[in-house]
Order: C-alpha cells, then structure tokens, then sequence
C-alpha cells in the first residue's frame, strides 16, 4: 500500500516487500503495485473462476456497510472457492475506502488476468484473494528490503530513534483494543521530523499483529552497516514499506508501515521444500555433528535444555542447543519466534547461526565460544581476571542488554541474565547468550504478566518471582546482582 507517493515528485524511498512464495510479479512504479501468481491459474469459465467474479463483485457492497474499512469474505464450496480480504488506511473516509476498493477490483482482474493467487496496492487500500484459505493465519518468514538512499548524518542516533517509536506503536496497534490494531506517532530528529504509522488486518490476533509488525521493523535494512546498500532477497507474505520524502528545502522524514499477514495453510517445515533462503539444518547432520548428542560433547545443561559443541561438515564448530519438550509453543510458532531472534546482531550477542526443527525436536545452533561461560571463568578461574578485564566485561553486558531493551528492532527482555548465560570469546569478551529463550518457552514480550516464570531465583526480580509481573526493569535487577558477582568473585547463594 502506497501512502501519498503521486504527491511528491522529488521522492527518496526504501520500500520493504514480501510476496507469497508462490508469486513473482512485482512492479515498483506509481500505484497499484500488484503481485500476481504466474505458477496458478484458472481455466476460462471454470467454477473458480465463477466463484472469484461473485466475490469481486460483492466486495464493494461489504465496503459501504463496513465502518471498519476492513472485511474479508468468501464464494463457492469445496476445492473452488474464492477466499478474499481487503483493508483500507484508518484515517480515510468511507467514501474514499469504497472507491479505492473499487479500483483494486477493476485493477486486480486486468493486471492479474486468471491467476488464482494475486494481491494488489492502491494508494489508500489493498485487497488479496486466493483459492486457499489464509485469513486470520501469520508467517513472518524472511522479507525483503530496498534500502534507504537519503542521507543520513547519525545513522545509529538515527535507526534508534526509528526502532524506539515504531516499537512504541508496535504495542499501541497490537494491544490497545481501541486503536483498531492502527497507530500514527511522531518524533523529533535533529532538523528532522519522523512520522511513523503502522496497522495490521483485524483478522490477526493481537499477539500476531504484534509479531508481524516487529517482524517488519526487525527486517529493515540496517542503515549502519554496509549490508544496508546490498538490499535483501526473497520471498513471503506481507507488504510494508517505509518512505523519506524531500519537500522544499526542509526534509521531512515519513516513516510509513502498512502491514498485511497473509499465510497459506500448510505445514511448511514439515514438508521437504525447505528453502535455502532460511538458515535451517536438518537433524541427520546435527546428530552427526555432535556424535549423536553424545555426553562427551555435552558443553553444559541449561534451563531450556542441554548444549553440545558440535563440528559441522564444513570443519565449522558449532554450540547446539536441544530444547527441553516443555515449550508450549507448536512448530509453526516456534519458527516464526526464532526467525524474529535471528534479526538481532550485536558483537555483545551470541549469534545464533539457525534452526532444526523435526517432530518433537528443536534445536538451536549458535556460534562456538571458546573460552566457555564467565561463571567458570569468574569462579572457579578468578585469578584470571584482573580489574580492567572485569571493567572491560561489564561494559559489554551493559552494551548488549541495551541493545536488547533500547536498540534493536524488536525488544527483547531477557529474564534470564546471568553469568552462566555470559559466554567468553577469545579476546574474553563477553556475549550474552539465551536472549529471546523466554519468547519461545513463555510467549510474546508485549504481555507484562506471565503465569511461566522463566528465569533463575537469585537473579529474579521480586515482583517477577512473585507475581509473575516482568519489564526492562527485571533484567536491571539481574544485570546488579551479576554486577556483584563479577565485582566480587563471589557466586550469589
């Protein structure tokens, strides 16, 4: 969806876009944008095809006694019915929704002519219809992003400022049941004014809506790194897109996130397509890997399960974490939270390389440290560590519990942060490890109260051990506990 781009002519833009992996038409010229399956389509005068022009025909109708500016409907039975959905912009008038909707209509069939998938953006709405149904479904799988070309004097001032108020409005959007999962807000910036809106399809739930907008703000392209220039490819399920535009002489920066979770009902990781687009290994290799999960490879036992240290084929040493069973989450879930981890990069941060998941099994596979956890290291070793080496050791926990609260795309509460979960490279500096464990064995960050404590007592914050009431504030109270204990030497009893 397209917000004010006829307006503006001398426009500067990075446009993030997801596609059903089935579609591969894409046009980034003025609105509509379509995206249309080239690999499905109908026959002339077939039944879908009867069903598809029933359901285009009544949409309009649906639009003009819909105050929601959203509505989703379907034609026909059995295998040949037509599944469709549209969402207008929240700020427009009905008026405007029905003649937009209007338009993708008569867009959709000329631009998309008998394909049985298509989606199409007009500058005030969006419509999609399928012959399967894919509404109130989420796959936040890999996106693709054109990047920023504005000129930006401060980019990490600057992609902190965008992440903090999108991730403000991410909350707004997702949980506030009165916004109608729609937000606009605004921030100062230098000379600078930045305008961000974010809106999820109401079929969504609102811890999926919530997914789905940080999932979108976690693939923006990094405007701090190199990578940032090289765009990314691939496909999905979703469109959003983020503009800077040039007025006058004074720059004013619109941040602009419309947000559609299309998802097809399947079980993509239980079939054998694996992209290679996603850093997924299979379970063969893994057990190979780490001689079949054998005790002499046994790195340590952690709350969410054992780790080995595994080589892969290629002589690269690995970390892989076996998950415990006694996550609720289904395989579907736990991906899509693990894909939304695999966003977070920072020196600070134990990298996490990919996933397997097969049956009842799910395993992480991080970066190898070698110098193993800083518990070992500060108690049993302590005479290792001088002063400044300690220093030294703080200021990097410090560094990367910020970026988890402040910096990164999506905000991580860690819950868990202790020396055990500081892991030591060769240089011995320190990467916390285990962040976003608690999303995938307690659900989404955007609850503020959890019945699944999850977490260390002794590192606990009172009020979390207690009530189960957890913020930023939690990991506060474990990274002063860990202070101590790296001040001290001595391990919290």
């Amino acid at each position: 969806m397209i917000h004010h781009f006829t307006v503006f002519k001398s426009i500067k833009f990075f446009f993030l876009f997801c596609t059903l992996a089935f579609l591969s038409h894409v046009t980034f010229a003025d609105p509509p944008y379509e995206v249309c399956s080239t690999r499905k389509v109908y026959a002339n005068q077939s039944s879908f095809e009867n069903n598809l022009s029933n359901l285009l025909l009544s949409l309009p109708s649906n639009v003009s006694t819909s105050i929601s500016k959203f509505g989703n409907t379907s034609s026909g039975i059995g295998l040949d019915r037509a599944y469709g959905l549209y969402m207008c912009l929240d700020f427009v008038s009905n008026e405007t929704c029905h003649k937009c909707v209007t338009n993708a209509i008569s867009d959709v069939v000329k631009l998309c002519p008998q394909s049985e998938e298509a989606v199409v953006y007009e500058e005030f709405c969006q419509l999609r219809y399928s012959n399967k149904n894919f509404v109130g479904s989420l796959d936040v799988t890999d996106n693709i992003g054109k990047d920023n070309v504005q000129n930006i004097s401060e980019p990490e001032k600057y992609e902190s400022v965008v992440n903090k108020i999108l991730n403000n409005l991410t909350k707004i959007a997702s949980f506030n049941v009165s916004s109608n999962m729609y937000a606009t807000g605004e921030v100062n910036f230098e000379d600078k004014t930045i305008y961000a809106l974010v809106q999820c399809t109401r079929d969504l739930s609102d811890t999926n809506c919530s997914r789905c907008l940080l999932s979108a703000i976690g693939d923006i392209p990094d405007q701090t790194s190199s990578s940032a220039k090289q765009g990314r490819k691939n496909n999905s399920s979703k469109i959003w897109m983020i503009t800077s535009i040039a007025v006058g002489v004074g720059l004013v920066i619109i941040i602009f996130i419309c947000y559609l979770c299309f998802v097809r009902n399947k079980r993509i990781w239980q079939s054998n397509k694996i992209s290679k687009d996603f850093p997924f290994f299979d379970l063969g290799s893994l057990c190979v890997a780490t001689g079949n999960f054998s005790d002499s490879n046994m790195l340590g036992q952690g709350g969410f399960g054992p780790v080995y240290k595994g080589i892969l084929s290629d002589g690269m040493e690995v970390a892989i974490k076996r998950l415990s069973t006694c996550s609720e989450q289904g395989s579907e879930e736990f991906i899509n939270e693990v894909m939304l981890i695999l966003k977070l990069q920072h020196k600070n941060l134990v990298k996490l390389l990919g996933f397997c998941v097969d049956g009842e099994e799910k395993l992480l596979v991080y970066e190898y440290l070698p110098n193993g956890s800083l518990d070992v290291v500060l108690f049993e070793q302590g005479a290792q560590l001088d002063w400044t080496k300690r220093v030294d050791i703080i200021n990097g926990i410090a560094r990367g519990i910020l970026y988890l609260h402040e910096d990164s795309r999506l905000q991580i509460i860690h819950r868990d942060l202790k020396a055990s979960n500081v892991l030591l490279d060769y240089d011995m500096n320190p990467k916390i490890s285990d962040f976003g464990m608690a999303r995938i064995f307690a659900g989404s960050e955007g609850e503020a109260n959890t019945a699944t404590i999850v977490g260390t007592y002794g590192y606990m914050a009172p009020e979390y051990a207690m009530e189960g009431i957890y913020s930023i504030k939690s990991d506060v109270f474990g990274f002063g506990v860990l202070l101590l204990e790296i001040i001290t030497g001595k391990r919290n009893t």
